[in-house]
């Protein structure tokens, strides 16, 4: 931070002397600087030391640098007249007022009796000269006019002077009053404040205190400030027409048009090749197309820059201020700066998941404490003597009752000076905190040539987002990869008009429209085995999951297993077996029983949302009690050590017969309890027919392995059968007791009772609503003896709007949920019927459709009117659903003052021809009812079949068939893309054809995609 304030207050000392060929200043009462202290009178540093750290100030003050830290306050006053060394230099923009700040003050002696009766003041009224314009002086806020020589007129003759210069560079003299030729000590002919506009200023004491009753007087400038670079008249600029150059400050034009201030500023301002205000970007880092569409809208709408900043003001800071005056906002272009400015969006293509290099991420809504509904903006008011003041609040009523209260910050439009201006500004910032982001979208390479600004459509349902356009606000290149990261915010189209004041309609807040959606696992990406595993001694079965994820939008993989036998219901039994990062490729579940068949599924989460199964199976897994007799017996041979085993296994499966006989029998299991007795039976038979004996330890038994292992596969696949249709059984029955409770529950209540009142209903049944109506509606359910508060506010507002005023009066209605037709009870019921999704209400004779809600969409058409003829609408609609202009609010933003917007799409695509005529693209027709303007830009896509002929395409306006403006084009191979934008002024009433034209030398090129937007005050 040390740094950065003395570097700032180099480049403030650099750009004071660097145009006054070493002429010093004074910066305080009653003392000077000669012309041979000027080259030290900066803190000791020398103009040589001065201008060789200039450089290096100024890349310490980059922007990446002013980024870092937060937005300081301006640093200067324009309405404060004192002499402030560190207020760096006024920038005086567009029409606006300044004190100005003392560089010189002293008193003069103009007698023999030496009384100090003249006192002189030099003001600084502005840098970077010359200004356009000083409109007047005003003392105590009274216009003081003076004559040629400088001598006052009126009240102050005889008692004020004054002479003012605007800046030039270099200037041909210093300040004189002719008027009043008193020498002023320490100020000479070397004074001359080259590039700065300035006042020299002179009282007469008053020895009688008529004229200055107050002391001095508070002095001021109304003034038109700096000069910019408008490529708009520059013919080296594509579509310029004009002598205005970059970074040849001699043929700059007066504007006030805040784009082409921060354009301006962005290149710098220079004199005597020393850079004084401003930034300094070379032109070919910064995006000019951008700053020349933002000037164009901000033309069109009326919008206005106005005041002034300081050399000492961050410089990112002062660029965002100046482009807030147009409704806009810088922004990265890669290494270029680039601008946004608020005006409608066309969207140039389509976003899939098909387009994403990797996971996207989205951010539904905008943080609560970021979306506001209010704004109380503050802007400096000509009619309040130039201070900044409040202006009423703009708030949005829709937005206050969606977002359950107000939410309201003061915003500052520092170089706003406009009552109109600051209240769209101000709207504009309103919806704009409304819009959800960030999105996240990493993208495959052919997404690079897109750039911040850029508005497109993304149908990703796995993030929420279904054919929602958005709005690019950054844009990062993988070194590694080529592919491009971009960030964005969602962009809503009906803001735009509500804003500009074309619609009292607020548009509804944004947000993603759906949960999002997780994608189901592939047929074949995970399979399921089933194996065993052995721990020393003991033998378990198990399921093995093996598979690889095939979602590159989830961030984990969830497991279930459960299982399976004949008529299961799809979502019972499943047991949750783990959750594991998505890089997880095989998953083993023990635990299971052997010779059981199991399922397993496989689903995906992201951002705490599980979707869909992907179910395997079943399997059934192994025998593993089987496995070990089938090693024990592997030689034919039953050895007296292997003995004990044999007889602990048998002994377990007649210890354990009588407890699943008894849970057979419990069950109605008749025929796998048969089978499985048998298989015992014929084990018992088997074992004792052996010789010697299979318990006899002392010797060996020979045997047949096959028979053996057959008797004991018998009675455990039989042991294993009768057990699964034991849990059958209960199953089913534990799914037919929740259903029989579940229909006595209904057929004792029936209804739901809905109560309107104030005060809590003392008798109420489960599941009964309460809305408070003295508490905004709020919607309660009694759950557990206990009136509940219910979080979704939008229940009680659909609930209450149906039901009407008549249920409020009655103190209650009923709802009732079949697919059959209830009766009613009282007028204002209401009837949910769940087979047509149809919302009904009594009206005292018959059941009267309300609202439709998931029917077919030619059944919610039929019920849109064809006329708007509801009162309450008031004046804000046109019979046939047309808006009128009109006044928005408190905010007086009054008839016609705002454009509005067309926008049309080609429906087909066009190929070139050899002879390069050219052909039509898009068409619109436009009525005007008045003289005006129209502000056109397009966007075109275009394909390349191959690269076998020079290949070159143009586009173009035409107007009524005449051309507009210079065609734009290009020439290359693969897929390129082109825009063009123009102003056609002054068009006469009456009906206009604008169309897009397109044309190429050969049919290897078409054009697939071409958009055409416009923006003016016409009716069509």
């Amino acid at each position: 931070m040390k740094t950065l304030r003395t570097a700032a207050m180099v480049v403030g000392a650099v750009a004071l002397v660097a145009t006054g060929v070493g002429a010093g200043l004074a910066l305080a009462a009653g003392t000077t600087i000669s012309a041979a202290m000027s080259a030290t009178f900066v803190a000791g540093f020398s103009l040589a030391t001065i201008a060789t750290v200039a450089s290096v100030a100024s890349a310490a003050l980059s922007l990446a640098a002013a980024a870092a830290y937060k937005r300081p306050p301006l640093t200067g006053s324009p309405t404060t007249f004192n002499s402030d060394p560190s207020a760096g230099i006024p920038y005086l923009m567009g029409r606006t007022w300044n004190a100005g700040n003392i560089v010189y003050w002293d008193t003069t002696d103009t007698s023999a009796k030496g009384d100090n009766d003249r006192q002189t003041f030099v003001v600084i009224i502005s840098g970077a000269g010359p200004i356009q314009e000083i409109e007047a002086f005003k003392s105590d806020q009274v216009v003081v006019p003076f004559d040629a020589g400088g001598a006052a007129l009126g009240f102050y003759n005889d008692f004020m002077w004054q002479k003012t210069q605007l800046g030039q560079t270099p200037e041909p003299a210093s300040l004189t009053i002719p008027a009043d030729p008193v020498p002023v000590p320490g100020w000479t002919a070397a004074h001359k404040l080259s590039g700065y506009a300035a006042a020299m200023w002179r009282l007469r004491f008053d020895t009688k205190g008529k004229k200055y009753q107050n002391g001095t007087p508070k002095p001021g400038w109304v003034a038109k400030g700096v000069k910019v670079y408008d490529p708009r008249l520059d013919s080296t600029y594509p579509g310029g027409s004009g002598p205005c150059r970059a970074l040849d400050e001699s043929t700059y034009v007066y504007s006030e048009n805040p784009f082409l201030h921060g354009l301006t500023w962005c290149l710098g301002r220079w004199q005597n090749g020393i850079r004084i205000l401003g930034i300094g970007a070379l032109l070919a880092m910064i995006d000019v197309p951008a700053f020349v569409e933002g000037a164009n809208v901000a033309d069109l709408n009326g919008w206005k820059i106005g005041g002034v900043a300081y050399s000492t003001d961050n410089k990112y800071e002062t660029l965002v201020s100046m482009l807030q005056a147009g409704c806009g906002e810088p922004m990265p272009l890669g290494a270029k700066i680039s601008c946004f400015v608020n005006s409608p969006k066309v969207s140039l293509d389509t976003i899939t998941i098909k387009d994403l290099s990797g996971p996207a991420k989205v951010q539904a809504t905008q943080a609560r404490r970021d979306r506001i509904n209010g704004i109380i903006p503050r802007y400096r008011s000509e009619a309040h003597n130039w201070e900044v003041i409040s202006a009423a609040p703009v708030r949005v009523p829709e937005h206050v009752a969606f977002d359950g209260g107000e939410r309201t910050k003061e915003a500052d439009y520092v170089f706003v000076q406009d009552l109109k201006q600051v209240a769209t500004l101000a709207r504009y910032g309103i919806e704009n905190s409304r819009e959800f982001g960030p999105i996240d979208l990493p993208l495959r390479p052919r997404w690079i040539g897109y750039k911040p600004g850029d508005a497109v459509t993304v149908t990703i349902p796995e993030v929420g987002l279904n054919a929602q356009k958005i709005l690019f606000t950054n844009r990062d290149i993988d070194p590694a990869t080529g592919c491009p990261r971009f960030s964005a915010r969602s962009e809503t189209d009906d803001k735009h008009p509500f804003a500009l004041g074309q619609t009292t309609t607020a548009p509804p807040t944004p947000g993603v429209t759906g949960p999002p959606i997780n994608p189901v696992p592939g047929p074949g990406v995970w399979v399921i085995s089933a194996t065993s595993l052995t721990d020393g001694s003991t033998t378990l079965p198990a399921l093995v999951i093996d598979g690889e994820i095939d979602s590159s939008s989830s961030d984990a993989i969830v497991f279930e297993y459960r299982e399976w036998f004949s008529g299961i219901a799809d979502d019972a039994g499943w047991i949750g077996a783990g959750i594991e990062p998505p890089e997880t490729t095989q998953k083993i579940i023990p635990g299971v029983l052997p010779a059981t068949s199991y399922q397993a599924a496989v689903r995906y989460r992201r951002q705490g949302v599980i979707g869909n199964r992907l179910v395997l199976g079943p399997i059934t897994t192994p025998l593993f009690e089987l496995e070990a007799i089938a090693n024990i017996v592997a030689d034919g041979i039953l050895d007296r050590s292997e003995k004990p085993r044999i007889v602990q296994d048998y002994t377990v499966i007649i210890a354990e017969q009588a407890g699943i006989d008894a849970r057979a029998a419990a069950q109605g299991v008749t025929t796998q309890k048969a089978t499985y007795d048998n298989a015992i039976l014929a084990l018992t038979a088997y074992l004792n027919s052996l010789s010697p004996d299979f318990d006899d330890y002392t010797t060996d038994t020979a045997i047949d392995r096959a028979t053996f292992i057959a008797k004991f596969r018998d009675v455990y696949v039989a042991r294993q059968a009768v057990l699964n249709e034991i849990a059958k059984i209960a199953y089913d029955q534990a799914v037919n007791a929740i259903a029989a409770a579940a229909n006595a529950q209904d057929t004792a209540d029936g209804k739901i009772d809905t109560f309107y009142q104030t005060t809590p209903p003392a008798s109420a049944s489960e599941g009964d609503l309460w809305f408070d109506i003295d508490d905004a509606n709020k919607l309660y359910t009694y759950r557990s003896g206990v009136w509940t508060l219910t979080a979704d506010t939008r229940v009680a507002a659909a609930v209450t709007a149906a039901a009407g005023a008549q249920a409020t009066a009655d103190g209650k209605v009923t709802t009732y949920y079949s697919t059959s037709t209830p009766t009613a009870t009282a007028l204002g019921d209401l009837w949910y019927n769940s087979s047509t999704n149809q919302l009904r209400r009594w009206s005292g004779s018959s059941w009267v459709q309300v609202a439709t809600i998931g029917a077919d969409w030619a059944t919610n058409l039929a019920n849109i009117p064809t006329e708007v003829t509801d009162g309450r609408i008031g004046d804000g609609l046109n019979p046939d659903g047309t808006i009128k202009p009109m006044r928005v609010g408190t905010t007086a933003m009054i008839d016609n003052s705002v454009s509005k917007t067309f926008g049309v799409t080609s429906a087909g695509t066009l190929t070139g021809s050899g002879s390069y005529a050219w052909q039509d693209a898009l068409s619109y027709t436009i009525l005007m009812d008045e003289p005006g303007q129209i502000l056109l830009w397009a966007d075109i896509q275009q394909a390349y079949a191959s690269g076998a002929l020079p290949m070159s395409w143009q586009i173009r306006f035409t107007l009524d068939g005449s051309q507009v403006g210079t065609p734009k084009g290009g020439a290359g191979w693969g897929t390129d893309s082109g825009s063009i934008q123009r102003i056609t002024n002054s068009l006469s009433a009456g009906t206009h054809t604008v169309k897009l034209q397109w044309r190429a030398n050969t049919t290897d090129l078409s054009l697939s995609d071409a958009a055409m937007f416009g923006m003016g005050r016409f009716n069509k």
